[in-house]
């Protein structure tokens, strides 16, 4: 893993806990996949043109 990546990993882990997300919707990823593996439950991924409610 990349120091980059890393870095960005633990920026959104920080910003997710601090607004208390109940959902994080991976966006502009090669690899959505990736985002439960350190978001677990909380991340929900919509096809591209599904609605959504915010």
């Amino acid at each position: 893993m990349t120091n980059i990546l890393l870095f960005v990993i633990i920026t959104l882990l920080f910003g997710a806990s601090k607004v208390n997300a109940r959902q994080i919707v991976p966006i502009h990823t090669e690899y959505p996949e990736k985002f439960k593996e350190h978001f677990g439950p909380t991340v929900v991924r919509y096809r591209d043109g599904q609605e959504c409610e915010l």
